[in-house]
């Protein structure tokens, strides 16, 4: 029986000369070792999210982080918020979500990615964190939504559409049945609910595959059952 896709990355770099660089640098003469401690274990939560994010507006998860970096909660968001202001961060993100996304930290995962054959995850949009349910205080106002009608997006589905590129991603890394699965879940869920996303494709990769693997598992069996070879890819 195959195995399920598997979520994030085992592995990053850490550079021996990390602490002396702008950001560990800038933070440890803030916070000392809790900066130094909290930017690494945010890297491996970070790590272990299907889409190398941290959605702190989650309670559950932000309550979890704190504990794990083992710093109080009014530290951590200024140690946060300090990443934000130097670039190490998102800071819109940040600010406008309590979304924690680096693009540095991607771009080192990409390798993983490649060698999966898979997209590597973007930047997600401040509109399509859903659904949310436990969210730390009130959320920011969202900004106007973008709708679907993009001429370079071909319609699977009375109201979803994506680029051919992204589907074939979607076939290649779950199969034609599941995929199929997928577009009619995120279908219905938009029809009954009037919502629209910036990119339907991320919006399957962000919930849609979740809901999906739960409730149709026999579906994801078949797929990605290619075993790695061991090796850490970013010793490439």
């Amino acid at each position: 029986m195959g195995r399920l896709p598997k979520i994030g990355v085992d592995y990053f770099t850490h550079d021996v000369h990390a602490a002396t660089g702008p950001t560990l640098f800038t933070v440890q003469n803030s916070f000392g070792n809790d900066g130094y401690a909290l930017w690494f274990k945010l890297l491996e939560f970070m790590g272990t999210q299907k889409e190398l994010y941290a959605d702190f507006s989650v309670l559950k998860d932000w309550e979890y982080f704190v504990s794990l970096a083992r710093v109080d909660k009014d530290k951590a968001i200024a140690i946060l918020d300090l990443l934000a202001n130097i670039d190490a961060i998102d800071k819109e993100l940040w600010t406008t979500r309590k979304i924690v996304w680096s693009d540095n930290f991607a771009g080192r995962a990409k390798p993983v990615f490649d060698k999966r054959g898979t997209l590597t995850p973007d930047k997600p949009d401040i509109e399509e964190n859903v659904p949310q349910t436990e969210e730390q205080g009130n959320p920011a106002p969202k900004r106007k939504k973008k709708t679907d009608d993009d001429p370079s997006k071909k319609k699977y589905a009375e109201f979803v559409s994506m680029e051919e590129r992204e589907y074939q991603s979607l076939v290649d890394k779950y199969g034609e049945k599941a995929t199929e699965k997928l577009i009619e879940l995120l279908d219905n869920y938009k029809g009954s609910s009037g919502k629209t996303y910036k990119s339907d494709y991320r919006a399957i990769l962000n919930w849609v595959v979740d809901k999906a693997q739960k409730e149709y598992p026999k579906l994801f069996t078949a797929q990605n059952d290619t075993p790695d070879d061991g090796r850490n890819p970013f010793d490439e």
